[in-house]
């Protein structure tokens, strides 16, 4: 369907945001009519569609499969984050087992004011997504002293801070958490 309204430019828009929203929407419609997950009250969408999108538009790097599945909580080769992939794919670069969009336009448009104001249901709130992002890391331990940073990643280790930052106004202190004791 997708493939054919593109090659009859049925609905089809005229500028770059405007194909971001298009493509965005589509994938966000295949998932409408799909079962509620188990267990939850969100739609695919809300429960699988926005984590991906969320994640790929704050990520700092192209991010492997295992990566975007423990940062979105979306197991990424299972459906239907596999058809999000593919649907989104005329989005991402995909480079080795990595996926990140191809341009940081993307990312800039789905948390943006046009997306917001057009299309709300795939607009991504920037600071919650970071804030998932640092809970992943942060996992269970009650304060950063208690992380066990071998177990964290090199984008953890790389990007973390940033994140932390962009959190929100709350998550600024938290930041001097990270500076071990000796430099503070």
């Amino acid at each position: 369907e997708m493939v054919d309204r593109l090659l009859v430019f049925s609905g089809v828009p005229g500028n770059l945001p405007g194909l971001y929203g298009f493509f965005v929407e589509l994938v966000r419609e295949e998932l409408a009519p799909w079962p509620r997950g188990p267990g939850g009250p969100s739609s695919r969408w809300e429960g699988v569609g926005l984590p991906i999108i969320g994640v790929l538009t704050v990520a700092r790097e192209a991010l492997s499969e295992a990566q975007l599945t423990a940062l979105s909580g979306t197991p990424a080769r299972e459906e239907p984050a596999r058809k999000v992939l593919e649907r989104l794919r005329w989005l991402l670069e995909r480079r080795s087992d990595r996926s990140a969009f191809f341009h940081t336009s993307v990312g800039e448009f789905l948390a943006g004011k046009e997306a917001q104001a057009k299309h709300p249901e795939c607009w991504v709130d920037e600071p919650r997504w970071h804030e998932r992002i640092v809970r992943h890391y942060r996992g269970a331990a009650p304060s950063w002293a208690e992380v066990d940073w071998t177990q964290v990643d090199r984008y953890g280790l790389a990007h973390l801070v940033t994140h932390l930052l962009k959190a929100g106004p709350g998550s600024f202190d938290e930041a001097l958490d990270l500076v071990c004791p000796g430099l503070r």
